[in-house]
């Protein structure tokens, strides 16, 4: 049978469907213009911009030097949220009772931004702000081995070059990682996914 199709209404354009899915970006916490402000125009999701990050009263760690100088408001918010995630430890409910227990282990962060935002500035920031804290191990996982010439780039860029970085490749199958025989004092396991 020969089916009719009837247009109801018009297919939106490309420009209508992107006004509608992205809204322009702004940080919420670092708003003070002393913070510099990102290069480029940010967006996000309009579903996005409609969530609110979750409250925290974390405060930075950084060197001055950094946070002024090396880094825009966007990427300091960024760093602020993963770090303020790291602090909060993993609450296992308990096998044989029903409270529940805090650990050792800490949360991830899982950073999605865009190409132009410094994702590679974002995870230095947080792995030098969690490394002035102490937390002397940190992974750095990238699509690309290659890209390690460029984390290192971004660790020196913000002033973290004395931490210590290494290509997993670098280490024979079964080394043992972070360990007195593998990276004393820690550093940055750079690998792929």
């Amino acid at each position: 049978l020969p089916l009719e199709i009837q247009v109801v209404r018009e297919a939106a354009s490309v420009d209508d469907l992107s006004a509608n899915t992205f809204k322009d970006y702004t940080p919420s916490m670092f708003t003070a213009k002393i913070f510099a402000p990102h290069p480029e125009k940010l967006q996000e999701t309009s579903a996005l911009a409609n969530a609110t990050p979750l409250p925290h009263n974390y405060k930075l760690h950084l060197p001055l030097r950094t946070v002024m100088d090396c880094l825009t408001a966007a990427q300091l918010e960024t760093i602020s949220l993963a770090c303020a995630q790291h602090e909060r430890p993993f609450l296992r409910r308990s096998r044989t009772r029903k409270s529940q227990e805090s650990s050792e282990e800490r949360p991830g962060f899982f950073l999605g931004d865009e190409t132009g935002v410094g994702k590679g500035r974002q995870a230095a920031g947080t792995i030098f702000e969690n490394w002035v804290l102490g937390r002397r191990k940190a992974v750095w996982f990238s699509c690309s081995a290659d890209l390690m010439v460029d984390a290192t780039r971004d660790m020196i860029d913000i002033g973290a070059g004395n931490i210590p970085m290494f290509n997993l490749r670098d280490f024979k199958k079964g080394a043992k990682l972070f360990t007195k025989d593998g990276l004393k004092g820690g550093g940055v396991m750079f690998c792929t996914y």
